[in-house]
Formats: C-alpha cells, structure tokens, sequence
C-alpha cells in the first residue's frame, strides 16, 4: 500500500480534465464555482496509464485478492452466477441456496460455513488432502475472480449435483477436485476417480445424506461400466 501512495515520486506524472482530456498543471482545478479532481497519468514502461495499471497497483490487488475473505466473496458470487446459468439453461435444483444474499447480506453464513469446516478438516481439502491456496493472477477479472486458477484454490463443490448450495450439500474442496469431478455421477465417480478420492468423497456424501448408503452399497458390490448403461 505504501508503493501507491507514493508513485508520484517514481514517475512522472500528467493531469488530463475529466471531460476534454486536455492536459493541465495542477490536479485540482475549478468549473462551473465547483472543485474537481483531474485525471492523473503515469509515465511506465513508455506510456501513460492510470493508477490501476501500475506495477505496483498491480501487485497491491494481487494481495486483496489472495486472501481468505476475498474467495469466499468470490464464491458467493459464484453461486449466484452458477444459479442463473442452470436457470437460463432449464434447470432447476432441488432446496434454495442457504447462503443467498438478504438485505442483511450473506457474507456471515458462508465465513461460518468455512469455519466449521477448517474445525473439522484444517485448511486442507476432505478429499485430496491438499492445502487451500488462495492465489489469482493479476489478469483476473470480474465477478467470482476470472484469469487462470491454482488447482489447490479454495473453491466450493455440490455434493450432489441436483440439489442447490445448502449447507448441507455445500462442501469446500481444493479446485482440482472440483473441476474434475464436474457433472460426473457416482457411478462415474467411482470408475474415473482415484480409489482414495472416491472413499473420502463416499464418507462425507453418507455422513451427510445417509440415504445415499443403499446406491453406494450397490456401487461397492460391482458398479457398472459408464458404457454400459448407455
């Protein structure tokens, strides 16, 4: 934070009016009786930019963004946008999203949904065991983060896939896990998936729906090949 406030004495600078672009001498300026703030320019690298596109703003973001806080912003926003594709798209899940934003916000249910959940796992993933990264790349933009993601960043998953984010069914795992298990159903799961991967995601999946126990018993006594059902 300190390298952004004091850039002026790093680079040279240039203030351009709000509205016509012409170059002026002094970052405030009057119009109309009123005070306003020119837009200011950095000389870096041969070329004017705005703040935001300075090295060191650049990393300053990187920090905001890697941090616990900010995924699970992130993913609140995820679930939202998730939601209205599958809508868009004609499907419906089962239940509501629990931890959807109220008047009150909802930033509350999802850090206390984490929370339980580094009580019961550390800040590691239930199913590969590796530990949560919080990392975006400097080109990740917009809603629910953008850019290239570590395969070890928190992310969220649904244990089953046609019920919505409740708490119930809302487990936090690395993203490599995630998006390789996509849209796969047990069956799948249990063919495609590491043996160690698809015995840690039965347990907590029987843990919290235990009438999951008779499908998974049927997988265990010789699931078909996904080809065969077909």
């Amino acid at each position: 934070m300190k390298d952004i406030l004091f850039l002026s004495s790093k680079y040279k600078m240039k203030y351009l009016h709000q509205d016509s672009g012409e170059e002026l001498k002094v970052q405030i300026y009057r119009e109309n009786g009123k005070r306003k703030a020119a837009r200011i320019f950095y000389w870096v690298d041969g070329k004017w930019v705005t703040r935001t596109h300075t090295p060191e703003f650049r990393e300053y973001r990187k920090g905001v963004r890697s941090c616990e806080k900010a995924f699970l912003l992130n993913i609140k926003d995820a679930m939202k946008s998730r939601q209205k594709k599958l809508r868009a798209g004609g499907r419906f899940l089962m239940g509501s999203n629990e931890f959807e934003e109220t008047k009150y916000g909802c930033f509350d249910k999802i850090q206390a949904h984490y929370d339980k959940h580094l009580d019961r796992h550390g800040p590691y993933c239930p199913i590969t065991g590796l530990e949560f990264t919080f990392d975006r790349p400097n080109n990740a933009t917009g809603k629910g983060g953008g850019g290239q993601r570590n395969v070890t960043n928190l992310s969220h998953d649904r244990l089953i896939n046609e019920i919505d984010y409740t708490r119930q069914n809302t487990l936090f795992t690395c993203n490599g896990w995630n998006m390789q298990r996509g849209n796969l159903s047990l069956g799948e799961m249990k063919f495609f998936m590491k043996e160690n991967h698809f015995k840690k995601f039965a347990e907590i999946l029987l843990e919290r729906f235990p009438d999951k126990k008779y499908e998974l018993t049927e997988l265990e006594n010789g699931a078909e090949h996904p080809q065969e059902r077909r």
